[in-house]
């Protein structure tokens, strides 16, 4: 299959590599252009592989960072790390430089390995020529296969030879970079990060592909897959869970609020009622049928109010917030215990549950009263059955 390269393309990464362009922090994707003055930056146990139009590659090793200047140039910075370019021929008038903070190597078409780490900058020749300069003294040396400079701060380019067996191969994909990788995916699934997990996924299919090692690893990574989609579907349900919850807490509050004023009322007028009917009592022992009349025809009144006001209440909401916020209360604590929870939801799920159990705690000490207002109404009312009678025989 052919592929039409049309810029400079990020063609391959595993594991955490990012690109910082301008004031932003991009989590790239595999086949994105690469722009002038990209940062790249592949962390711990992380490579990158760079492709330009003429299918020239460019291999970031971990640890590591360039800038890409000039892409149409193909010219790069390495602040720090090390770096390894594989460079078709050159047409008259193109160029590839690698730069670094102490050197600038330049080639005409050639495979060869730049690296900067603890102000030391060494260059190895693979193939073809490098033309390498000093920036300290503006030496300039031309090293060809098996030769390597080396330049340190404040101290003379050395130039010697070097066995390409001892030149470790890093930018060679291998077996054991996707059993790494594998390794990876397990560990974001077990921490609850699945975004992580699914580009890790991507990678692990391509790197199986271009090591013919996909019949091999097909069942283990579509194992994983399967995982992240249960962890996704998981995380998903979770999350809308959280967000009905803290919606019925918001409404439940509002409500509660507005019920507050009723409910102090409420029980005022049980306990005036309940000081009527004692007052009532002791006419009707002292057989005063007119003022008993009088507060029974009160006491009517008091008691439509009442029951007015506990339909405008309606108690079994009261009852029914309760056992929801039990309920929510109980999933939310069973959310924390769930396998690889990431920590923004296990924030979220703490948040909620905080909530949840004040707003819980509040309807308890309300229902507590109302109960309690109520089976005192209910026995005020019989009481009052008795001495309606006693009052109306008088």
């Amino acid at each position: 299959m052919l592929y039409l390269i049309l810029g400079t393309i990020l063609n391959f990464y595993t594991n955490d590599v990012v690109i910082k362009r301008a004031d932003s922090t991009i989590v790239p994707t595999i086949g994105m252009v690469i722009l002038d003055n990209d940062t790249i930056i592949a962390n711990d146990s992380s490579q990158a592989e760079i492709l330009y139009p003429d299918s020239s590659t460019l291999y970031l090793d971990e640890n590591s960072r360039i800038v890409a200047s000039g892409v149409e140039e193909r010219s790069v910075f390495i602040s720090v790390g090390r770096v390894w370019a594989k460079i078709k021929k050159l047409m008259k008038g193109e160029s590839f430089e690698v730069k670094s903070p102490l050197s600038i190597s330049g080639v005409l078409g050639t495979e060869f390995e730049v690296s900067y780490v603890n102000d030391e900058t060494e260059i190895r020749v693979v193939e073809g020529k490098v033309n390498t300069k000093d920036e300290q003294t503006g030496r300039e040396v031309i090293l060809e296969r098996e030769k390597m400079a080396k330049i340190r701060r404040n101290q003379e380019m050395e130039v010697r030879e070097f066995k390409l067996k001892e030149l470790k191969k890093w930018h060679e994909w291998k077996k054991g970079h996707l059993e790494f990788l594998l390794r990876k995916i397990e560990e974001a699934l077990s921490q609850g990060r699945p975004m992580q997990a699914s580009r890790l996924i991507s990678q692990g299919y391509i790197l199986a592909r271009r090591l013919n090692l996909y019949d091999e690893y097909e069942h283990k990574i579509e194992k994983l897959k399967k995982e992240y989609e249960n962890l996704k579907e998981e995380q998903g349900i979770l999350e809308k869970r959280i967000k009905e919850i803290n919606v019925y807490c918001n409404a439940a509050s509002l409500d509660l609020n507005r019920k507050g004023p009723q409910l102090m009322e409420l029980t005022a007028k049980i306990n005036r009622l309940s000081m009527q009917t004692a007052e009532l009592e002791g006419y009707v022992n002292k057989q005063n049928a007119f003022i008993a009349k009088q507060q029974l025809s009160f006491i009517n009144r008091q008691i439509d109010e009442i029951e007015s006001l506990i339909k405008n209440i309606k108690p079994q909401t009261i009852y029914e917030w309760q056992q929801r916020l039990d309920n929510d209360y109980q999933f939310l604590r069973n959310a924390l215990k769930m396998p690889g929870l990431a920590a923004d939801k296990r924030s979220k799920v703490q948040y909620t549950s905080k909530r949840v159990e004040e707003l819980r705690d509040r309807v308890q000490r309300i229902k507590i009263t109302l109960v309690k207002d109520m089976s005192a109404f209910k026995k005020i009312k019989l009481d009052l059955v008795k001495l309606k009678i006693e009052t109306n025989q008088r």
